[in-house]
């Protein structure tokens, strides 16, 4: 590493006509040194590693697609119900829901899934804060169902398109794992806080697909909401291999299912004995012409 600026003398300005590189400041150099370092050491720690070998239900998966983008070829987003049958079809716990389009039906729907149920507005253009508002949460009776419809309704006027309901999922860690498609590396698969965190903390660490078997967890040990998951204040560890599982799934259905143009799960609930998904955002259109495999290897 050569330190120099110009007009300190001759061989200042000789090298800097030099393509080496050259650094004015010194603390400038030792900043560069330190990550050309620890690049070092990631790139042999990560050529040494095994890509993880997980192989999902392609046809369960490809007949959910190509149904979708039959009828309509371009990007189209499923609707929750279509999102959570994907979901599921790739082996990831999934919480069961149904759509309901009157307060009767919502309360037929509790009582067969049985109390406490959760309640939520249907329709992918309901998210971030407005989501928040229009989800109703431990409803324990017919009557607590009946006035979590019609509150939503009111709440949401010409835009309610009716409700989800679905059973209280098990407490835990609310986390978020999604699918996005970037032109320079191909798919990726991002790991981060869930719920309300995910908007308010951007905690969250990507990997290009496919996954190594060290990624999952040096992705998820990288969040500042990882110490949640070992037990904090007086919680209880959680499930965190199953975590690990359910983003290795996630990653292998963006390597193998190339149609996935955005997949949004938030949140997942990662609890003592299991991760479930509460969400699901899906987002299909044509595959995408993705870098060749050795130049995405190359920008890791």
């Amino acid at each position: 590493v050569t330190v120099a600026a110009r007009g300190l003398a001759p061989s200042a300005d000789m090298i800097l006509r030099t393509k080496l590189p050259v650094y004015r400041f010194p603390e400038t150099a030792v900043r560069v040194v330190a990550r050309l370092a620890d690049r070092t050491e990631w790139l042999a720690h990560s050529l040494g590693d095994t890509p993880v070998e997980i192989r999902i239900d392609s046809g369960s998966v490809r007949r959910i697609v190509d149904a979708a983008l039959l009828r309509c070829p371009e990007e189209r987003w499923l609707d929750d119900v279509g999102a959570a049958e994907l979901i599921t079809a790739a082996g990831l716990g999934c919480a069961p829901l149904a759509a309901a389009d009157s307060v009767d039906r919502a309360v037929e729907l509790a009582n067969e899934f049985g109390y406490p149920v959760a309640m939520k507005a249907a329709g992918r253009t309901v998210s971030g804060e407005a989501r928040h508002d229009t989800v109703h949460l431990n409803l324990h009776s017919d009557f607590d169902v009946h006035c979590a419809y019609i509150d939503m309704q009111r709440r949401m006027g010409g835009s309610f398109a009716g409700v989800l309901v679905q059973p209280m999922a098990p407490s835990g860690v609310e986390m978020q794992i999604r699918i996005t498609n970037d032109r320079h590396f191909g798919p990726l698969v991002v790991v981060g806080a869930g719920g309300v965190g995910a908007e308010q903390y951007s905690d969250r660490a990507a990997r290009i697909v496919p996954l190594r078997v060290s990624d999952a967890s040096a992705m998820v040990d990288s969040l500042r909401i990882a110490r949640m998951l070992g037990g904090f204040r007086g919680s209880k560890p959680v499930d965190i291999q199953s975590l690990l599982r359910a983003i290795e799934q996630v990653a292998a259905l963006a390597d193998q299912v190339p149609e996935l143009a955005e997949v949004d799960l938030n949140p997942v609930i990662v609890a003592e004995n299991g991760a479930v998904v509460v969400d699901a955002k899906v987002l299909l259109g044509p595959a995408p012409d993705h870098p060749e495999d050795h130049m995405r290897r190359l920008r890791r």
